[in-house]
């Protein structure tokens, strides 16, 4: 009797550890939520956590406490309809044939159809750019839910709020089913149009341009002295703007954390390119717009910036949140990641199936989780507007332009590509041409 009766209970617990086990896989394999905010214009450099000596964006900066700072993440694109087109579909934006702001992305499948046939509720606000407006406002590509029609309309809580006020409620009407949901933002694009307590924040201001290194003082402060635009008000108006996105993160996550979702909600935040250039005012009904002498996003001391294959017009700030999975305060200044690896990543997590042969960007769902690797794939860049063309393969960065001419940096040594090194490393340089002109034999003619 005895030992039918230990033979029992030990049926009974191990049926109890079996349903216990059972419990907690279903609970581990629940799909995470995904918010994707990616902000329009925004440097390297732009932020507290990146270094910006004067920024304050505390709400940003607990998202890179919470998780995971990437310190080399590059777009695919130098200018806003490309690199968002290889965040939406895995592919480079040059092996489109047709312009994806006038033809949108054709027949090439996006992360949020395929996130949509995994069951997730899929939505879109802010800023799209890609394709016509018509197409957007019947829904195109996997996307449930949208507020096209009221994008562009500023509110007194500032640029982009709306946005995220649609985005909060859309979380709270799906909070019991995963979703994914793009905020792009217009922050911070010209024109800026901070609110007065935003700019009251920064009125103390006193900018030291020693602070900010060569090549902003060349390319930024030089045209803002030639003005006679005052650089402290200048930085007042980007950093007021930029303070107000981050308010409005702070919202965000507040709603997540009250719904009890932050826990298995994935929070990336990113920048389609580097900072867009300072111009010179044009003349206005006889006053000169002083918006685009505004532009001082910062690219953390790297040169170039938007509309540039350079650093700071590709390299840009790129953190993950996901409490759940990935560790509290890291930061990977090792892994070279790409927009081209968003979908693939966000699919592995996901437990998607996709062709991997069919995207150009890889699975670094690894790195996301903390452990860096070496990247596979070299990079590549081409400017739709002049042909020029970079690539980037482990240290070596190599820039050819529309007139043939080749320039090499070891971006590992000189981050800041100050000393051009091409007749130094010649094998490096042919070597890397012969893969450009490989790359460039496989895009449409």
């Amino acid at each position: 009797m005895k030992i039918k009766r230990i033979v029992f209970f030990s049926i009974i617990l191990i049926s109890l550890f079996s349903c216990s086990s059972s419990e907690n896989n279903s609970s581990a394999d629940i799909q995470p939520n995904i918010i994707f905010i990616l902000v329009d214009d925004l440097g390297w450099g732009d932020l507290g956590c990146y270094g910006h000596p004067y920024a304050e964006t505390p709400n940003i900066d607990k998202l890179a406490e919470g998780g995971i700072l990437f310190k080399k993440f590059y777009t695919s694109g130098v200018s806003c309809c490309p690199s968002r087109t290889a965040f939406m579909t895995g592919k480079h934006p040059a092996s489109f044939k047709d312009y994806m702001a006038d033809y949108g992305f054709g027949n090439n499948i996006t992360i949020t159809e395929l996130l949509q046939e995994a069951g997730y509720a899929t939505a879109h606000t802010g800023k799209w750019h890609m394709g016509p407006i018509e197409d957007m406002q019947k829904l195109p590509y996997g996307i449930d839910f949208s507020n096209y029609n009221k994008l562009e309309k500023d509110t007194l809580k500032g640029r982009d709020t709306h946005s995220f006020d649609w985005a909060i409620d859309f979380i709270k009407n799906k909070s019991h089913h995963p979703f994914y949901i793009n905020i792009w933002t217009h922050i911070v694009h010209v024109p800026l149009r901070p609110r007065k307590e935003m700019l009251r924040h920064f009125e103390d201001i006193e900018v030291d341009k020693d602070q900010f290194g060569k090549w902003f003082n060349q390319d930024k402060l030089q045209v803002l002295k030639k003005e006679g635009r005052s650089i402290n008000e200048a930085m007042k108006m980007y950093l007021a703007e930029l303070y107000n996105l981050d308010m409005n993160i702070g919202n965000l996550v507040q709603c997540l954390e009250e719904q009890n979702l932050d826990e298995n909600t994935i929070i990336i935040f990113s920048s389609d390119h580097g900072p867009a250039p300072v111009r010179v005012a044009k003349e206005q009904n006889g006053e000169k717009d002083q918006m685009r002498l505004n532009m001082l996003g910062y690219a953390g001391g790297l040169r170039g910036g938007k509309h540039t294959l350079y650093e700071g017009g590709v390299r840009v700030p790129f953190i993950v949140k996901w409490p759940k999975k990935i560790k509290k305060n890291q930061i990977d200044n090792k892994s070279v990641v790409s927009s081209l690896d968003l979908l693939p990543t966000i699919c592995s997590i996901s437990g998607i199936k996709y062709e991997k042969n069919s995207f150009h960007g890889e699975d670094k769902s690894q790195v996301w989780y903390g452990n860096p690797e070496a990247r596979m794939k070299p990079l590549y860049w081409k400017r739709e507007k002049n042909n020029s063309i970079s690539i980037l393969e482990n240290q070596w960065k190599l820039y050819k332009g529309k007139k043939g001419r080749v320039t090499l940096y070891n971006i590992e040594l000189d981050p800041y590509e100050e000393n051009e090194i091409s007749s130094q490393e010649t094998q490096v340089v042919e070597r890397l041409l012969e893969q450009i002109d490989e790359w460039t034999g496989t895009l449409p003619q």
